[in-house]
């Protein structure tokens, strides 16, 4: 059984922080949590046209997108 402070959860601060850290390339405030490196690989499109080939999803759907995080020119 886990207890809350163990289990993999987050709250909507939590997200927003992560989010704005990710459009700060790294940074959050006057800190550097991720290496510049590490953010590109994090928002750069990793799926390969064969995976988005067989994707069940609607074509299209990976045009542009990594996990989630705009990977757009």
């Amino acid at each position: 059984m886990t207890t809350p402070a163990s289990s993999p959860r987050s709250t909507a601060d939590d997200y927003l922080a992560f989010a704005r850290m990710m459009l700060s390339r790294g940074r959050y405030g006057k800190e550097r949590m991720l290496a510049r490196p590490t953010v590109e690989l994090m928002t750069t499109d990793q799926l390969t046209p064969e995976q988005k080939a067989a994707s069940p999803f609607f074509p299209g759907i990976w045009g542009g997108h990594g996990w989630g995080l705009s990977a757009s020119p």
